[in-house]
């Protein structure tokens, strides 16, 4: 297994690595679990900084996964207490990332079971769309509801979102859950 280590930080698109390596973008709402679910896919605890409070992410952070494979950990979008100057940079820094990022290969569009899309997530996933930005749309936080509630709560999404049920990926960082079919997925982009 490839060894997970932390590149840099950047504040705008300028300021991103110099590489050639494929990259795999982690976005989402704040708190919607996607450092967990990066430091689970790599399998190293306390790679990518987490915590409870939402808005911990401020900066574009790469890591290295290997010599031919970088995942980012994208500042989340829709937390209103971030320091205003910090806020106001989330959409124009994660535009430009989308824009300008020729090793993008993926985005994964992290949203929480538990929470029916709000404006923000579909429009999000539209801006994804319309930039032709391949995009793989992941449930995180899986383990906390039922069987029942889970199937339900991911119908429900997939129809507020436009989709079919099986075009979304079900997580749980915290038990593992679809880390290999994720993993199988990103490989194929990144293949491609």
């Amino acid at each position: 297994m490839p060894e997970a280590l932390f590149l840099k930080s950047a504040r705008q698109a300028a300021h991103c690595p110099d590489t050639t390596a494929a990259e795999v973008a982690f976005f989402g709402r704040s708190n919607a679990g996607k450092s967990s679910l990066i430091n689970a896919l790599v399998k190293k605890k306390g790679l990518v900084k987490t915590g409870s409070r939402p808005g911990m992410t401020q900066l574009i952070n790469f890591f290295t996964y290997g010599e031919d494979l970088i995942l980012t950990d994208l500042p989340g979008y829709g937390y209103a207490q971030a320091p205003g100057a910090v806020r106001e940079g989330f959409p124009v820094m994660t535009r430009e990332y989308f824009e300008r990022r020729r090793q993008l290969k993926l985005v994964c569009l992290l949203l929480d079971i538990r929470r029916v899309p709000s404006d923000l997530d579909i429009d999000t996933a539209n801006l994804l769309a319309k930039l032709k930005v391949p995009t793989a749309l992941v449930l995180t936080k899986t383990d906390k509801l039922s069987g029942n509630e889970r199937m339900n709560q991911k119908h429900k999404i997939a129809k507020e979102l436009g989709l079919e049920a099986d075009d979304l990926f079900l997580t749980s960082a915290s038990k593992g859950t679809g880390v290999a079919e994720l993993w199988s997925m990103i490989r194929q982009h990144v293949r491609g």
